[in-house]
């Protein structure tokens, strides 16, 4: 009897601790997603850009499919912030943006991007204002 109870507990330290990522807000550890809501999200990105509304060619959208996206997380607490999935196509980039409760598909907001490459015109989000290249 002492040793299942040595067993479970045991288990139940090693499920809680092992959902802390290292990842900090604030200076307190947070939950991050899980290797699975991470794949769920590409999955997501990457039906949503497959729409024809999305205006994104065949070519476009086999990359899209076939190859993995830059991925990146900035957590503002315990499952919750910002995901950035983005593809770097040959003459743009695609991408979606979730912001919110990240592993609650109720609770997510999500921004499709889709932006022209141009190595030489750098915007740093001043209207009107167009900053030389780098």
């Amino acid at each position: 009897m002492r040793w299942i109870f040595l067993a479970v507990i045991t288990l139940m330290s090693f499920i809680l601790t092992s959902c802390k990522t290292g990842m900090t807000v604030e200076g307190e550890p947070c939950y991050a997603l899980s290797e699975e809501e991470v794949a769920e999200l590409v999955q997501i990105a990457r039906y949503s850009l497959r729409k024809p509304s999305r205006q994104l060619s065949a070519a476009d959208v086999k990359v899209i499919s076939t190859t993995a996206p830059e991925v990146l997380i900035h957590y503002s607490g315990d499952c919750s912030g910002e995901v950035k999935i983005r593809w770097t196509l040959p003459d743009k980039r695609a991408g979606v943006r979730f912001a919110g409760l990240l592993n609650d598909p109720r609770r997510r907001a999500s921004v499709f991007e889709i932006i022209p490459n141009n190595d030489r015109v750098v915007y740093k989000g001043v209207p009107g204002k167009r900053d030389t290249a780098k």
